[in-house]
Formats: C-alpha cells, sequence, structure tokens
C-alpha cells in the first residue's frame, strides 16, 4: 500500500525537475543566440572596417606610384627622358619658374639647348640674402655641383653645370643660410638630339654683361685676370665688328678668344692683334643674331674668363 505514494512523489519530482530545466535552460539558449547575433554583428564591422583601410592603402600606393613614374630610376618617364608632371613652367621671358614653400622667387633661363656631356650656362635669378647654394639632381639621386656660380646682381647669378645624362634633372637652390629653397625640374637632352622647346635656344640675352663706368662690358672670371671688353655701339650679325680687348695675365702671353651660341656652335675671330701688354683688337663676324658668349683665356688656359653679348639682326 505504500508504493503508491512513492510513485506519485516520484513523479512529483521528476514533473519539477524538468520545470527547473527548462528555466534554467531556456535563459542560457537565449544568451546564446543574443551573443551569437552580436559575434556576427562584430565581425560584419570588422570586415568592414577592414576593406575601407585596404581601399585607402591602395589608394595612398597609387598616388605614390603614379607620381614617381616621372622620377624613379627605371621607369617609362625616365627612359624616355620625360620630366613628366613635374617639368617646370615656363613664364613669358621663357625663364623656368622655381617651385619655393617660402617667400622667395626662383627663375632660371639656359642660356643654350641643355644637353648631356656639355657645358650648360644658367642666368639664375632667386630673391633672397647671402649666396646662392645650388645643386643639381638626377632622376637616379645622383649629385652634382656647379662648375661656376657667381653673383651678377643682387639676385641675379650665373651658374654653369655640366650635367652628365640625359632625362629629367631636379635644380635646387637655396639663400638666406636654407631658409629659402625652391626648385626647377628641367628636361637634358641627348647629344645630337632635337630641341623639344625653342626656349631653350634663347635669343634675349639676360644675362647681358655689366658695363664699368667707362662703357666697357665687364668679363665674368675666376681668378686674377680682369676683362674688360670695348664694343661698337651697334652690334649686329653678318658684319665684321672690332672689339678692344683687355685682360690681364702679368705676363707676355697670347690672347685665345672664341664666341659661342646657344645651340652650342662656335666661331674663331678673324683675327686678333696685340696694342699693349694686355690689350688686343679682336674682329670678328657674329653669323646670326642672339646670346653670344665670348671667352677669352691666357697662360695657356690658366687664366680665364666670359663676356655675354646681344648680337641685333641685320638691318
Amino acid at each position: 500500500m505504500k508504493a503508491k505514494p512513492d510513485i506519485e512523489l516520484e513523479d512529483a519530482f521528476r514533473a519539477r525537475l524538468h520545470d527547473l530545466d527548462g528555466v534554467a535552460v531556456t535563459p542560457y539558449a537565449a544568451l546564446r543566440q543574443r551573443a551569437s547575433k552580436r559575434r556576427s554583428s562584430s565581425r560584419a564591422f570588422a570586415l568592414a572596417a577592414a576593406a575601407i583601410v585596404l581601399i585607402t592603402l591602395g589608394a595612398i600606393v597609387g598616388d605614390r606610384l603614379r607620381e614617381s613614374r616621372s622620377v624613379m630610376p627605371g621607369s617609362a618617364a625616365v627612359a624616355n627622358s620625360d620630366c613628366g608632371a613635374r617639368t617646370s613652367q615656363l613664364d613669358a621671358s621663357g625663364h623656368l619658374v622655381g617651385v619655393a614653400k617660402d617667400s622667395t622667387t626662383i627663375l632660371i633661363r639656359p642660356l643654350s639647348d641643355v644637353r648631356s656631356e656639355t657645358e650648360t650656362w644658367f642666368d639664375w635669378y632667386m630673391t633672397g640674402t647671402g649666396p646662392l647654394a645650388v645643386y643639381a639632381e638626377s632622376a637616379g639621386g645622383s649629385r652634382i655641383a656647379p662648375t661656376y656660380s657667381e653673383p651678377v646682381g643682387q639676385d641675379s647669378f650665373l651658374v654653369r653645370f655640366p650635367l652628365p645624362t640625359a632625362g629629367c634633372w631636379q635644380l635646387h637652390s637655396e639663400r638666406s643660410g636654407g631658409k629659402l629653397s625652391g626648385d626647377v625640374w628641367l628636361q637634358v637632352l641627348a647629344p645630337g638630339a632635337s630641341a623639344m622647346s625653342p626656349n631653350y635656344a634663347n635669343v634675349d640675352c639676360s644675362a647681358t654683361s655689366w658695363r664699368d663706368p667707362a662703357g666697357r662690358l665687364i668679363g665674368t672670371t675666376r681668378d686674377s685676370t680682369a676683362i674688360l671688353v670695348t664694343v661698337p655701339a651697334d652690334v649686329r650679325a653678318g658684319i665684321e665688328l672690332t672689339f678692344n680687348w683687355q685682360m690681364t695675365s702679368g705676363e707676355a702671353s697670347p690672347l685665345i678668344v672664341y664666341a659661342q651660341f646657344g645651340d652650342g656652335s662656335r666661331i674663331a675671330p678673324n683675327s686678333i692683334a696685340r696694342v699693349g701688354p694686355d690689350d688686343f683688337i679682336v674682329r670678328l663676324v657674329f653669323p646670326k643674331p642672339g646670346c653670344w658668349r665670348m671667352h677669352s683665356d691666357r697662360i695657356g688656359g690658366k687664366l680665364s674668363g666670359d663676356v655675354w653679348i646681344q648680337v641685333l639682326s641685320t638691318r
């Protein structure tokens, strides 16, 4: 008779356990479902953020590659001798306009076609104080210093570079102890290549030499010599011109003279006659108008200098 109450008690106990199990399991299942939803949302957010980062990095790398195409060694731009978008703009006078991040103004003009394996003279204007510091840097990163750099005015300089290879070159200049600086990107032609821009074969001679109080052109030198040249009032192509040429040397040595045009061509004088220890009469004919550099040296080239002159067209 006692078995029935035990069975009923056992059934009641099992039912209670089932109820408790439902109470315990239901919240756990709900929590798992919520956690699963949160993990899914976190994964979606992380994937979206990663995609944005990858897209941004790809854009930055692409911009850097595009910017470097014109200056990276071995790139198509360098192989084609092309400065690309970096090529400096020309002002109305044919000067290359420098790019600066300060108050300075830089204007540079080659006085001839700029070709590799030959020295090129530059009319270099840069505002500021103190001496001019310059260098040229190739697309490959090699740098060269000028072989000549002298002031010809408050902010004007004559600079000579022997650019060894064709391609894109960066001309960097500084003044005021480096506080002012800027750059010009210049296309250097290979020997024999045709000029891509007539502005490099300049007709106007903005670097025309200064004159002393007597009106003589003052030569630019880097040694102990002094050069003073008296020129005719009307200097025109195709006519024999007579120059009174004074160049000091300190000893009896001959005078050597030649004139060089912007395209690199040279002419020799028709005659040179000595009229004093350091005074000479030089006669020559300029075959065409434009800017001419008249070079002279003595003592076997130990003393040398240059005068720039503007030659007008024949009447």
